[in-house]
């Protein structure tokens, strides 16, 4: 509009240009915007569901009668259920406690299980479930507990293994019950 050789015309057509350039712009970045918004309210909402789904679900397995607990890669323990903690005698420090600190594996026949060959550390060296066969618990009072561990791997959505999730079954009482029926 300053220049005093354009028709008055022209430059009133400029200005509109640059008004309705400056309007498109900023309509594309309101709904760029808007949309970043939207983004960031369904993934918080998705968020929200899986915490819930995360809880629900650490909730059933702390119901269960069997003794439930997972690890991490490197063995630590990142859930136990009281199922577990009541097998275990302790209740184990999350992220610092190893199922091995607790106590001692022994074979059906009363030999000690070699780390190597504990099932937890079998099905995470090999990446799948390891069948369950009858073992003992040692606790560190002493306690021996029949159990029969069943250990899984654990894995990401692309098929990582990233810890290991296992239940153990105490048969104490129907080891109590073989014993009495063999005795009679």
């Amino acid at each position: 509009l300053s220049d005093t050789g354009l028709p008055f015309m022209e430059g009133v057509h400029g200005v509109q240009t640059s008004v309705m350039v400056t309007t498109a712009y900023t309509l594309v970045l309101i709904a760029l915007f808007s949309e970043r918004r939207l983004r960031a309210a369904l993934l918080e909402r998705s968020n929200d569901q899986l915490r819930n789904q995360e809880g629900a679900f650490r909730r059933l397995l702390g119901t269960l009668p069997a003794a439930i607990h997972t690890t991490d890669t490197a063995g630590l323990i990142t859930y136990y259920n009281k199922a577990a903690a009541d097998l275990w005698g302790v209740s184990p420090k999350l992220h610092q406690d190893k199922c091995s600190d607790l106590g001692r594996l022994y074979h059906a026949d009363g030999t000690l299980v070699p780390p190597d060959e504990c099932p937890t550390k079998v099905c995470l060296l090999h990446g799948r479930a390891v069948e369950g066969r009858e073992a003992l618990f040692e606790r560190l009072d002493g306690t021996r507990i029949h159990i029969i561990p069943y250990p899984a791997p654990l894995t990401d959505e692309k098929g990582a293994v990233v810890g290991v999730v296992s239940m153990k079954l105490d048969i104490s009482e129907r080891k109590r019950a073989e014993a009495a029926l063999t005795e009679s």
